[in-house]
């Protein structure tokens, strides 16, 4: 979480209130992350997105 806490508050964009709600949101989908079949963490943009097509591709039979 203080990734990102960093990441928002490095925006320079939100006010304090939004970034502790962003922060208290994102808490809660992760706590949930094993309900879901895949989980991509965006930790790097490209990398993310390229892992997210692959499984669509995968999901999708264009593999």
């Amino acid at each position: 979480m203080e990734e990102l806490r960093a990441r928002l508050e490095g925006r320079g964009t939100d006010a304090q209130d939004v970034i502790e709600r962003r922060l208290v949101n994102a808490e809660e989908e992760m706590s949930r992350a094993g309900e879901y079949m895949f989980q991509v963490t965006n930790d790097d943009l490209g990398i993310a997105f390229k892992r997210l097509c692959d499984l669509i591709d995968a999901l999708s039979g264009r593999m």
